[in-house]
């Protein structure tokens, strides 16, 4: 969303010469490609308990809380005791009933 609202705003201002339409239009993809390929490499194994227990990938985290709720995406805040990491789960990456599973949980979660 964030990218389709910059190209917009590139292209529509007339003040900037072409050549650095051009550059910051390649810059552009280039971050989104790069964006992209990151959310590729972060798949994995997740196992979310009612409790805010957390296994990701093998690692052991603990939800200590939901930043973003929706239909289509839920933001999970993960900590551990070597790190803190955002886990977004988007509803196109699950099946419908295994998503609306994981919306129970973070309902609970939230409360």
């Amino acid at each position: 969303m964030i990218y389709a609202l910059a190209a917009f705003t590139l292209f529509v201002a007339s003040a900037i010469p072409l050549e650095a339409k051009v550059l910051l239009l390649c810059l552009l993809i280039r971050e989104a490609h790069t964006q992209l390929s990151f959310l590729t490499l972060r798949g994995g194994e997740l196992f979310l308990n009612i409790d805010g227990a957390c296994r990701w990938n093998g690692d052991n985290f603990h939800v200590s809380r939901v930043c973003f709720f929706s239909r289509h995406l839920i933001v999970l805040e993960l900590t551990s005791p070597f790190e803190c990491r955002r886990l977004a789960l988007a509803c196109d990456a699950f099946d419908s009933e295994t998503f609306r599973h994981l919306s129970r949980v973070c309902l609970v979660l939230k409360v």
